[in-house]
């Protein structure tokens, strides 16, 4: 099937309605004729909007040139920009230390028109070098802190994952519940730790709005208010001393009183066991008695009628004695309580007239406005308050260490039970192999010692048996004797008899050397 080509030209050339025909689906169609067909129409239709298609196209591809180009420039600019920004902040750096360099000149050339003498001027310029130098060693020693810090701040990072992992290999061999009750334990950690964050950062906020509430109070030069922060801190100091003095008397009276409430209960207990004591022996005498009257018959009717009526007096009393013991130490303890409030109010109206008086002589030194020292003392509340948070917070976290420390014992002592018994079983292995060693080597040295034991004997039986043996022990004795004699010789000095006993000597020798050969070669 041969395709028809459109009658319309594709051009670039916008297109008119003014002599096209409009479709079903509401887009013009170019005019066809009566005899051509509707696939030619249809054919028509796509190629007209296929050119108009392109023809949209080659716009937005000439728009997106135009827009590279566009942000090509833009980009060069901005490198521009950025290059003559780092040119900006190099100059304004170097106009910074010009003009701290010409304020110095200014200053040198002053005290030169004011007549100074050099030596001042060497002086200061010699402790602005040591203060420069010293800030630069304290500027070094706080690197080097930053430093030691980073390094253990990775150590313990690298230890709490030892411990995470530890803690996760436990964590496989608990039950359910234990490892439910793990994970509300991690749970309660977890907040604690965020609690004690943000703990943290609100006494860092507080302690920045103090730092700038004095670098505000510095830079306005109140030397009012600078005399009035240094007195109200003089004025703190001192009523936290006097509050200690206070509480260190107020502990001793509480304890004095706490002692004579001892005392007293004490008496009163020792009281109540020797009225016990007492009525133990008034009931024995009474229980004697009662053996006593039980022979008679009438008397027995008559003393048990009596004995109920006084069971029923002696309970009336009794309880008549508590009732009134247990009211006198309510009272007591009324009173004690009255006492302490007594004193606790002394305290509070001595504390309140001394304050009135530091305001009197305040307004009438200074004559400064209540505001400030409203603020002020919201201020102390709040610091107060903070410091109350830090002390809680530091708590909190000396007992989660404590738990931590707990746990990692655990886990150090339950880690590894596996390999501490493997390790055991192989060194309870090796000590058996060697005792079983030893005690092999034990067996064959006393085997050889045997062996030797019974061959040194026959030897023995054999050389007493043998004559040259006899012969040799005579040539002993002899040469004994012999020695015995040169020894006696040699006292006297006479040297013949020494020369004889020497060739004496000679021959024994060789006489004695011709027997241990034979013996030799008897054996």
């Amino acid at each position: 099937m041969e395709t028809v080509k459109s009658a319309r030209p594709l051009t670039s050339r916008p297109l008119t309605s003014a002599h096209q025909n409009v479709t079903n689906t509401g887009l013009i169609a170019p005019k066809s004729s009566r005899s051509k067909t509707a696939l030619r129409r249809q054919i028509q239709d796509k190629s007209y909007f296929i050119g108009l298609l392109r023809m949209k196209i080659n716009e937005l591809n000439a728009e997106n040139n135009s827009l590279l180009r566009e942000c090509e420039i833009m980009t060069k600019e901005e490198a521009r920009i950025g290059v003559y920004r780092q040119k900006a902040e190099t100059l304004a750096r170097e106009l910074n230390e010009l003009t701290l360099e010409l304020m110095t000149y200014n200053e040198f050339v002053d005290r030169t028109r004011i007549d100074e003498e050099m030596s001042a001027v060497k002086d200061d310029t010699n402790e602005i070098k040591h203060e420069n130098d010293a800030l630069i060693a304290n500027l070094e020693n706080d690197y080097a802190k930053l430093r030691d810090v980073e390094n253990a701040i990775k150590r313990n990072d690298e230890k709490l994952k030892e411990v995470q992992k530890l803690i996760n290999i436990v964590r496989n061999k608990f039950s359910e519940t234990q490892i439910k009750e793990f994970d509300l334990m991690q749970t309660m950690n977890n907040e604690l730790t965020k609690e004690c964050h943000l703990l943290e950062q609100e006494i860092s906020l507080w302690r920045t709005k103090k730092n700038e509430i004095e670098e505000k109070t510095v830079r306005d030069g109140n030397l009012l208010k600078m005399e009035l922060i240094k007195a109200i801190s003089k004025l703190r100091n001192l009523e936290k001393q006097k509050n200690k003095l206070l509480n260190d008397e107020d502990s001793e009276e509480n304890k004095r009183k706490h002692l004579l409430a001892q005392v007293k209960r004490d008496n009163n207990y020792i009281n109540s066991l020797t009225n016990k004591m007492e009525q133990l022996n008034v009931s024995q005498n009474q229980i004697k008695s009662e053996i006593e009257f039980y022979k008679d018959g009438d008397k027995l009717r008559k003393f048990s009628d009596l004995r109920q009526q006084d069971k029923i007096f002696d309970d009336f009393m009794i309880e008549y004695n508590n009732r009134k013991q247990t009211l006198i130490d309510e009272l007591e303890t009324i009173n004690h309580e009255i006492n302490d409030t007594t004193n606790k109010l002394s305290r509070y109206l001595k504390y309140l007239n001394m304050i009135k008086r530091i305001r009197n002589e305040t307004n009438t030194v200074y004559d400064m406005s209540n505001e400030i020292i409203i603020q002020k003392r919201k201020l102390e509340l709040e610091i107060y308050k903070n410091s109350q948070t830090k002390e809680k917070a530091e708590q909190e976290k000396q007992t989660l260490t404590a738990r931590i420390s707990k746990l990692k014992e655990g886990i150090n002592s339950y880690s590894d039970v596996t390999g501490l018994k493997s390790k055991v079983e192989s060194k309870l292995e090796t000590v058996k192999q060697n005792s079983e060693r030893i005690h092999n080597t034990i067996q064959a040295l006393n085997v050889d010692k045997d062996k030797m034991a019974s061959e040194t004997r026959e030897i023995q039986l054999k050389m007493e048996k043998d004559d040259v043996y006899q012969q040799i022990i005579k040539l002993e004795k002899q040469l004994s004797e012999i020695l015995t004699v040169n020894n006696k010789l040699k006292e006297n000095d006479n040297s013949q008899m020494i020369g004889e006993m020497k060739a004496m000597m000679l021959e024994n020798d060789f006489e004695y050397d011709v027997a241990n050969k034979t013996h030799v070669y008897y054996y």
